[in-house]
């Protein structure tokens, strides 16, 4: 069973790796962007 697109006006988060969506992925209604990436920290923040 295909799932429906979801409706214009309605939020939507994607969550995916660089490998899963690729390079020149679009997506018209998307307007913000978060790059994460894993670290290691040995220290603390204050």
């Amino acid at each position: 069973m295909p799932k429906s697109p979801i409706p214009d006006d309605q939020e939507r988060v994607v969550i995916a790796t660089g490998k899963l969506i690729g390079e020149g992925f679009d997506d018209a209604r998307l307007d913000t962007l978060f790059l994460v990436h894993p670290i290691s920290w040995s220290g603390t923040l204050q």
